[in-house]
């Protein structure tokens, strides 16, 4: 059994060869490599200011994302909708831990003072269907493809430019989640 880890969001996970994704971030093999070749990046230096502001934007966004599934997951009417949300909250806190890292902040530190509020919050009408908070879900996923693939297109860093490539194909994956499916 070998090691793998993640270039984007830094997880160890164990097999006899490399995986598909990373099962916590969800990026493609591409940025699985073994343990030992593992490059820890750490904050980014010498950023635009421009850069830093979509850093910190992103990092808004994929927070929000985040507790959106989460508050979808913990009032879904289907199991199935459940592990869905489940998982791709998971994924959108990995990102946010990964453009922490790249701001230099502590993993979480960013995350909204009010969340465990907001997660208590009872649903709306329309956020009480499971089908409603996966197509808001679903929406915000395509515009996280944009926004994302904007960021790596005009930085100069590679750090993010790579980050926000991977960002955006693991975006791009979760707006292709078929609803009818689920």
């Amino acid at each position: 059994m070998k090691a793998y880890r993640c270039q984007i969001c830094g997880h160890v996970h164990f097999g006899d060869s490399k995986a598909t994704h990373c099962p916590f971030c969800g990026v493609s093999a591409n940025y699985i490599v073994n343990s030992a070749e593992y490059v820890d990046y750490g904050k980014v230096e010498n950023i635009s200011e421009k850069t830093k502001q979509d850093l910190y934007k992103a990092l808004r966004y994929e927070y929000e994302d985040m507790i959106h599934y989460r508050r979808g997951s913990m009032h879904a009417k289907s199991n199935q909708y459940k592990a869905i949300l489940d998982t791709m909250s998971d994924h959108e806190e990995r990102h946010a831990h990964a453009i922490e890292e790249m701001l230099g902040l502590e993993e979480g530190s960013a995350m909204p003072v009010n969340m465990e509020e907001t997660l208590e919050k009872p649903m709306t009408d329309s956020e009480n269907h499971d089908e409603e908070v996966f197509e808001k879900g679903m929406q915000a996923e395509r515009n996280a493809v944009k926004f994302y693939s904007q960021i790596a297109n005009e930085t100069d860093n590679p750090r993010v430019k790579m980050v926000f490539h991977a960002l955006a194909e693991v975006e791009y994956q979760h707006s292709l989640i078929d609803k009818m499916h689920c």
